[in-house]
């Protein structure tokens, strides 16, 4: 996995199931006051880069299932790894991928791929996170967001807590959640949306298109060194399909950040298995398509 897309999962990927539903700027508000002390910990977490997230999340739309399972991603430098073990809409994903140097390995179900990807372009990306100006525009992101509900937010210990809901939610967070369902919903011609892909199928069957708006937001928040330790959210979504019909999305995550500075991130097993190798375009010096390597038992 692109350390890149790790350092997101960091802040934002701890409750990827915000960002399935266009969510994820309720998430980089929430962050002493306490407001201070949770933003200031988000912005520590993303440049780490010696930890383990591992996140339980569950996602319903008017009380039925639309996803829920496991997503665990630990990275060590530039080594990394991560998994997905989903139910979505009845089906069951099943993922994992880890990278070494530069050399990744997916596995999707049964079938393994290999990728070489430009560890020197990876590594640049990471610097980048971590620039000063960087963290400096991510916080006045963060201000801007949450704008006056930094009231709102309360801590106990090194826990920071914060309740939103109906008129408290930011009005700037609605209008971007809106304009997030609005483009969902006009299934625009994009691999995302494949209902060949389990998650593109979950994007084709949000119902609401229009008048999107966030009911609550409620997120629970442990620190520990600086850094995030842990954070509990659950955000409901109300609006209407093309009919003018109510609808409602509840996404919960329950996410844990462990091991920081002590992770050996796993690897993905192809003892026994036949790897197709693969480029990502632009990015490494992989050897094409179509070309099988069996890996010895």
């Amino acid at each position: 996995m692109k350390k890149k897309n790790f350092k997101t999962f960091a802040i934002v990927g701890v409750i990827a199931g915000c960002v399935l539903i266009g969510t994820v700027s309720a998430f980089a508000a929430s962050v002493g006051n306490p407001y201070e002390d949770f933003k200031a910990a988000a912005l520590q977490t993303t440049t780490e880069t010696n930890m383990t997230v591992t996140a339980d999340v569950t996602a319903k739309q008017d009380g039925a299932a639309l996803l829920s399972g496991t997503m665990v991603s630990q990275q060590n430098g530039e080594n990394s790894y991560s998994s997905t073990k989903m139910q979505v809409n009845g089906q069951t994903v099943d993922r994992e991928e880890s990278s070494t140097a530069g050399a990744t390995i997916m596995r999707n179900g049964d079938t393994y791929t290999s990728i070489t990807r430009d560890s020197a372009r990876v590594e640049k990306q990471d610097k980048t996170m971590a620039s000063p100006n960087t963290q400096k525009l991510m916080s006045m992101v963060a201000d801007l967001l949450v704008g006056n509900t930094k009231t709102h937010f309360t801590s106990s210990g090194d826990t920071v807590t914060v309740n939103l809901d109906g008129a408290q939610v930011p009005e700037l967070l609605n209008v971007a959640v809106a304009a997030g369902m609005e483009r969902t919903g006009s299934k625009p011609d994009m691999p995302m949306m494949n209902g060949n892909n389990p998650m593109g199928t979950v994007l084709q069957n949000l119902a609401i298109t229009q008048n999107a708006k966030v009911d609550s937001i409620h997120m629970t928040a442990g620190l520990a060194n600086g850094a995030l330790s842990a954070v509990d959210c659950t955000v409901v979504l109300s609006g209407q399909d093309s009919s003018g019909g109510s609808h409602e999305i509840d996404v919960t995550v329950n996410a844990k950040i462990t091991d920081i500075g002590a992770t050996t991130p796993a690897a993905v097993d192809t003892t026994g298995k036949t790897v197709t190798q693969d480029q990502m375009p632009g990015r490494g010096m992989g050897m094409g398509k179509g070309m099988p390597m069996d890996m010895g038992k």
